[in-house]
């Protein structure tokens, strides 16, 4: 059984994510059957800002309630479909699932790698540094959201559509051998076939967590994120990736996230979430 959760929490990309605020209550408001079980953002006091981590504080306090509550899902036996939400929410959503996995896998599909470290990243916002964080790398803190233990192994992650990483972010994937598969190359290549090869990395994994960010998306098609990106998957596409993991993998949990209706037009991004959820439920 699948229970939607989510938090529209923007603390991970505070200076251009205002709207991601709006994104649980509009997804309610608009579809009302879908009734998301909402988690409220916590904003804390941050003391002194430090620029390479911005709100660090309310991320980690934010992350920690997500991540109880992924958990206290997956503990029912239910699978978890979380609606964010900037990114930074995959620190909660992966540890929460994580830990009630003996080794979770993690796709991580998105235009962007988010491998970034405090020591990396060129804006300070912490939706770019998730997955380094999930998996023990960079500020002490974002690491230990949930549990001291990194929570996912670098061999069980795989990059899948990126199209745009700051050029750290590309010697960090080379030195940790992540698995990445480029937008232009799953083009190349064909989506079938990227997937296929894409799962054979979860081979040694007892479960796999989904985290579907909808800037993966054309923007032209999908307008309503935050940090939009040329080109991009198609609608199409993405029910054909959701349609193949669901299908060809153990899954444990995932995520839809970056809903940003004030970049919205004409609620098309609104519906396709609606529709995506509906199809995940079917599934």
């Amino acid at each position: 059984m699948f229970e939607l959760i989510g938090c529209p929490m923007h603390c991970g990309v505070p200076d251009i994510g205002k709207g991601l605020c709006e994104g649980t209550d509009t997804l309610n408001r608009l579809f009302p059957e879908l009734r998301i079980r909402k988690i409220p953002e916590i904003l804390c006091d941050e003391g002194a800002e430090r620029p390479n981590l911005k709100m660090l504080q309310s991320v980690i306090a934010t992350c920690e309630a997500i991540a109880r509550e992924e958990n206290a899902v997956k503990q029912r036996g239910n699978i978890p479909v979380f609606i964010g939400g900037d990114h930074a929410c995959g620190l909660g959503t992966v540890g929460g699932s994580a830990a009630t996995e003996e080794r979770l896998g993690l796709i991580w599909v998105d235009a962007h790698s988010d491998i970034n470290t405090d020591a990396s990243t060129i804006s300070g916002r912490i939706h770019g540094m998730p997955v380094s964080a999930l998996m023990g790398y960079g500020e002490p803190s974002l690491c230990s959201i949930f549990g001291e233990e990194p929570k996912i192994l670098p061999q069980d992650v795989v990059l899948f559509g990126v199209r745009d990483m700051d050029p750290l972010e590309v010697e960090i994937v080379e030195r940790l051998n992540i698995a990445c598969y480029s937008y232009e190359e799953i083009q190349a290549n064909g989506l079938a076939a990227s997937l296929e090869k894409a799962v054979r990395h979860f081979r040694h994994t007892s479960r796999l967590h989904i985290s579907f960010d909808l800037d993966a998306m054309d923007p032209e098609q999908i307008p309503g994120v935050t940090v939009p990106v040329p080109s991009g998957f198609s609608e199409e596409d993405i029910f054909s990736i959701f349609g193949y993991l669901l299908g060809h993998c153990n899954v444990a949990s995932m995520d839809i996230v970056e809903f940003n209706p004030l970049n919205d037009i004409e609620n098309r991004t609104a519906d396709f979430v609606r529709r995506l959820i509906h199809k995940i439920c079917k599934a």
